[in-house]
């Protein structure tokens, strides 16, 4: 309900192959259920920790471009703003090779302060590190963005 807060705490994930935040564009795509968007709000100081993976295809991604009605673009609309968010420690071994993290942040709304710490992953036998894709990433600590940060909007 607008105007409310809501705190989400003692999360426990299993079985599942990846975690990840999608929130919807902010310019409306179709009507719920299967369109939406134009929300806003926050995630912030969000702490995702002690995952284990088994030969997962991605470990995390933020992806602030979705809708359900098969209305593509405007992905850099929503105005969710993420913040804070610490990722690890993380350990497994990867499926497919590591570009397995992908960042992809509203250019109205960028995401400051997200945050890895020990990611500890192995593919094919030996220990890699992820890479991570970014797209208006603020302040990335504990990983550099492959090929750049965009952050154009």
């Amino acid at each position: 309900m607008p105007g409310n807060n809501s705190v989400i705490t003692t999360v426990e994930l299993r079985f599942t192959p990846h975690s990840y935040i999608k929130t919807l564009t902010g310019v409306p795509k179709g009507y719920p259920p299967n369109g939406g968007g134009g929300g806003t709000g926050y995630i912030r100081n969000l702490v995702l920790s002690d995952f284990t993976f088994i030969n997962s295809k991605y470990i995390f991604g933020i992806s602030q471009c979705t809708t359900y009605s098969f209305n593509f673009g405007e992905c850099d609309t929503s105005t969710m703003a993420i913040s804070n968010v610490t990722l690890g420690p993380i350990k497994g071994t990867l499926k497919f090779k590591p570009d397995n993290v992908g960042l992809q942040c509203s250019g109205a709304r960028p995401c400051p302060g997200i945050e890895f710490r020990g990611l500890d992953l192995e593919w094919e036998g030996k220990s890699v590190q992820s890479v991570v894709k970014c797209s208006n990433v603020v302040d990335p600590r504990g990983f550099v963005c492959a090929g750049g940060n965009d952050t154009t909007g």
